[in-house]
């Protein structure tokens, strides 16, 4: 057999071993294969054959021979040894990037080299590979997704350290520092673990259930003693501790703020929202100030202030958006007194064409919320709720809440009685090809084609302040926080 052949037999090999791998190889690995093969290379017989192994090589996949793209921040250190006992050295942002394209995207990841750190792999405001090396609590091992006891993990992925598990801490007074710990994922496996300040139990359904016992709660006042583990309520930034899952989850404020203080300082016609700073278009809605008229603003010292006709506003980041089955909306409104019958819009994403999927109307003394909810079976389903006996002149806080089964909605008083009404309506909230509206009718003009004056009626006549909208179902606590005129609210996702 020609040394050619032989060469693109291992090259052939090689191929079909990597598509069989199914760990997140670091590129210095298959780095260290590219100079193998070109060493084979430079020591052919003629120089024929060189030429033509040159063009196989061409040939191969480019992962064999070309860097990744750039990547963001990361680190580099080297793995003593690996199952070929070979130095290696791991480009620790190289590694997030195979295990983000080919796993479970961004989150936490094994070291390969130390089985007592993982890897945080995330991306930045640019959508580049950041890697962060954190360090398991001491008398634990990294068991993908959590530290667990030395004793039980398995470092299946990564390198044990030797000895794989030392002394055991016997009391409070010898622990590390909690800031030396970096995770909610630390976890310290002891014989008398009292869960001091910081700490948490985490009653996780999906791990051995001896290494998370029912704590007996007969320690000093602030001390909770545990059978077995305490578990670090510490996270980085961007991220909260969450018990039912026992880590650290994104957090995330409000995906639009309106609290209508001040106009676009660049474009006098626009409200911008707090976060994100993208616009609500303006049609003849003014600003209402504290200082002369304070009955007309709820927080802060301006709201918004509805003519009736011809005065709304529209959002068109909303404009064919999918609210799905995880959505908030609050606000504050104050309709201004009156005898007339007509339902007022307040808030919706239609318009005279297409019904909205997100509604809510005024009547004198009453608030109607509609809301249609999609499933894979069966047709659309459209909820009602109608709130009564509401007093015109005050103003009333609104929280609409949907968790992909319930919709539900607090509405309250200016004498802080709150009333709640919720349906049960499994699906998701469809989007329309619609912006979201404040203040603007539904209903078409009588004459669309520009003959004659157009002439809309339902327009919301009052003042609206707070407007909120969230990509999560708010809990009970938030609510609260909502009624005391907070906005942007964090909270896990």
């Amino acid at each position: 057999m020609s040394f050619q052949t032989q060469v693109f037999l291992i090259a052939l090999m090689c191929l079909c071993m990597g598509n069989q791998k199914s760990t997140c190889t670091p590129y210095a690995l298959r780095e260290d294969s590219s100079r193998r093969l070109k060493r084979q290379v430079i020591n052919a017989d003629s120089q024929d054959e060189f030429q033509s192994v040159s063009s196989l090589a061409q040939r191969l996949p480019a992962l064999a021979t070309t860097p990744p793209s750039p990547v963001g921040s990361g680190i580099e250190f080297s793995c003593d040894k690996d199952p070929s006992n070979s130095s290696i050295l791991l480009n620790a942002a190289e590694f997030c990037k195979k295990c983000i394209e080919t796993r479970n995207g961004v989150g936490y990841y094994e070291d390969p080299c130390d089985c007592r750190n993982y890897l945080q792999c995330d991306r930045d405001a640019d959508l580049r590979i950041v890697a962060k090396r954190r360090q398991c609590a001491p008398g634990t091992l990294y068991e993908n997704p959590v530290c667990v006891s030395c004793a039980a993990a398995s470092c299946s992925q990564s390198l044990a350290p030797s000895p794989k598990c030392p002394k055991e801490l016997k009391n409070g007074k010898d622990w590390p520092p909690t800031d030396h710990c970096h995770s909610a994922e630390d976890l310290i496996n002891t014989d008398t673990c009292c869960c001091l300040g910081g700490f948490s139990y985490c009653p996780h359904v999906n791990l051995v259930t001896e290494y998370f016992l029912k704590p007996v709660y007969n320690c000093e006042p602030g001390v909770t003693k545990c059978d077995k583990t305490c578990c670090q309520k510490s996270c980085g930034k961007g991220a909260a501790f969450d018990p039912s899952v026992c880590r650290c989850v994104s957090v995330r404020g409000a995906i639009g703020v309106f609290d209508f203080e001040q106009r676009n300082i660049s474009r006098k016609s626009e409200f911008l929202s707090k976060v994100l700073f993208y616009p609500a278009d303006n049609n003849r809605v003014s600003l209402a100030e504290k200082s002369t008229a304070p009955q007309e603003v709820k927080h802060g010292q301006n709201s918004a202030m509805f003519i009736g006709r011809g005065g709304d506003l529209e959002i068109p980041r909303f404009n064919n958006y999918y609210w799905g089955h995880d959505v908030s909306i609050t606000f504050w409104y104050r309709r201004q007194a009156a005898l007339e019958l007509v339902e007022r819009e307040l808030l919706h994403n239609g318009d005279c064409e297409q019904d909205p999927s997100i509604r809510f109307a005024s009547r004198p003394s009453e608030l109607l919320g509609q809301f249609l909810v999609v499933t894979n079976r069966g047709p659309p389903k459209r909820t009602d709720l109608k709130f009564t006996n509401l007093g015109n002149n005050e103003y009333l806080g609104v929280v609409f809440v949907y968790n992909g089964r319930n919709l539900t909605v607090y509405v309250r008083r200016e004498n802080n009685d709150v009333e709640v009404q919720s349906v049960y309506s499994p699906g998701n909230i469809p989007s329309t090809l619609a912006p979201l509206s404040l203040g603007k009718a539904l209903k078409c003009p009588d004459n669309a084609s520009g003959d004659k004056p157009i002439t809309q009626t339902g327009n919301f006549l009052g003042h609206v302040d707070d407007l909120q909208i969230y990509d999560r179902s708010l809990t009970l606590d938030q609510i609260q926080r909502i009624w005391t005129g907070e906005t942007d609210i964090r909270g896990i996702a």
